[in-house]
């Protein structure tokens, strides 16, 4: 197996790494033809069953380590913070990740580019527990790991990202 296929164990030994170092651990999954999600899982468990239920051509990204804006519920005084912390920012860069309800869930995450977005995100988030943290690197091959879903053959063929 070749090291960009999600059944490597040095892929999934890296995810298991970054879960003991960080308590968590941030994923973005790609999908074919440009559409994106992403994640943050706080278990091994979590991260096997996430693994066991992708579907073939998804690019799957581990980060090693990301900056968490601030996180909580949010209610009135959560948002003060985060205005606080937004004020003079442009563009604003951040990620919105609600917790996913199970982990086929995860339409939990949205991108914050100006303080209309972040004020759209807090009040469809009101109540909730999310964590905003500025938009990881992605690209930078010292920060991540990245694997793809094979085929049902087992074969890697990737999509058009």
């Amino acid at each position: 197996m070749e090291l960009r296929d999600i059944r490597n164990p040095v892929f999934r030994g890296s995810g298991i790494e970054i879960l003991k170092n960080n308590g968590e651990l941030l994923i973005l999954i790609r999908y074919p033809f440009g559409d994106k999600d992403f994640i943050l899982l706080k278990s091994k468990e979590e991260f096997f069953s996430f693994l066991e239920n992708r579907n073939e051509k998804e690019s799957i990204t581990l980060l090693r380590s990301f900056h968490a804006i601030l996180r909580g519920v949010v209610d009135e005084d959560f948002v003060a913070k985060l205005m606080e912390k937004a004020v003079g920012l442009k563009p604003l860069q951040w990620v919105s990740i609600g917790k996913p309800k199970d982990v086929g869930d995860l339409d939990n995450w949205g991108f914050i580019g100006d303080i209309n977005e972040l004020q759209e995100q807090l009040e469809d988030a009101f109540g909730r527990d999310i964590c905003i943290l500025e938009e990881p690197d992605w690209f930078d091959e010292e920060l991540v790991f990245h694997a793809y879903v094979p085929d049902k053959d087992g074969i890697v063929r990737l999509g058009a990202y």
